[in-house]
């Protein structure tokens, strides 16, 4: 499936809410090598065409939050996640949560500086900070492993690869644009995480080994800021929505003055959203403004969708030539 179908086929099955009210809130991060469901020993290649396979990836998650209605942002109190890519999916229970429109989420890669350095033994084993077998702490002085990531390299696999990247002044943070999806009761927010990414421009092709805040270790960390981290997918389908007959928008392709024309006068529609291809919501629309002119002002692929008060109605790809 096509990265355009991939994107188009996530905006197809968000849902939002349009008031502010009390939600249970879940992430789920699919780890991914390449596109394809991560699996210790996959093979794969970065960008330098660099042959490698990884056994070990384990990375800390802190400072997670919730970004909704118009860029607000709602912190998680006391959550740190020990992720681990063998895991196929990491879930992460945010609680209940009262907001509106969810829009993406933001988390730091790494232990927060006010607990890097603090005693692992103060925590229970099973809480993300305690003691873990291979160990994820460096030393007060260090702390933690922000990332470990190992395996091996070169054209046989035969080349060790050990990047263990620490150090508070690589803490950073990303952040991804994603609206939630309605799942048994929960808003749930899908996170793509591709590994190629992190060792994007680093070489592997001899094996690497390095523990440390810097070189390697510091890009591997940047490039889990920066690159690893998308708007995910699931594969729960809603392409009954999708231009299902109930509006028409057009002209379209067009210009970007659209007019929309209702099919079934018995539907109350509440409100139009315009959205980009990767579910990001641009524009809100009263539905009672149906019948005017609506104007989009940049060329490029959109999403119209169309909601009563309780569901999604229909969602109609707009196509805008200037």
């Amino acid at each position: 499936m096509s990265k355009t179908i991939l994107q188009l086929f996530i905006a197809l099955v968000v849902s939002l809410n349009i008031q502010a009210q009390s939600q249970e809130i879940v992430v789920k991060i699919n780890h991914l090598l390449d596109g394809e469901t991560y699996a210790s020993g996959l093979e794969a290649y970065n960008n330098m065409n660099h042959k490698f396979m990884l056994n070990r990836l384990e990375y800390y998650l802190s400072e997670i939050a919730v970004l909704h209605d118009n860029g607000q942002e709602m912190m998680i109190d006391d959550l740190w996640v020990l992720a681990n890519a063998n895991d196929g999916t990491t879930t992460i229970e945010l609680g209940t949560l009262d907001v509106g429109t969810i829009e993406g989420l933001s988390f730091h890669i790494g232990v927060d500086p006010d607990h890097n350095h603090l005693d692992p033994t103060i925590w229970a084993i099973s809480h993300p900070l305690g003691p873990k077998a291979p160990s994820m702490h460096w030393g007060w002085a260090a702390g933690y492993r922000f990332v470990a990531l190992e395996g091996y390299g070169g054209s046989q696999l035969n080349q060790k690869i050990e990047i263990h990247g620490l150090g508070d002044n690589n803490y950073g943070k990303a952040t991804v644009r994603r609206t939630s999806i309605e799942e048994d009761g929960k808003q749930v927010i899908y996170i793509d995480a591709d590994y190629t990414k992190a060792l994007e421009n680093i070489s592997v092709q001899s094996g690497l080994i390095v523990h440390a805040d810097n070189n390697q270790a510091a890009v591997c960390l940047s490039n889990f800021r920066n690159q690893v981290f998308t708007a995910g997918m699931t594969t729960t389908s809603n392409n009954n929505l999708f231009d299902n007959g109930k509006f028409t928008v057009f002209p379209n392709p067009g210009p970007g003055i659209l007019k929309i024309q209702k099919e079934n006068n018995e539907t109350e529609l509440a409100e139009i959203m315009i959205l980009d291809m990767t579910g990001k919501v641009l524009n809100r629309i009263d539905g009672s403004k149906i019948n005017e002119e609506i104007s989009i002002d940049n060329p490029g692929h959109y999403l119209m969708m169309f909601r009563s008060e309780e569901k999604i109605l229909g969602i109609n790809k707009v196509t805008v030539i200037k």
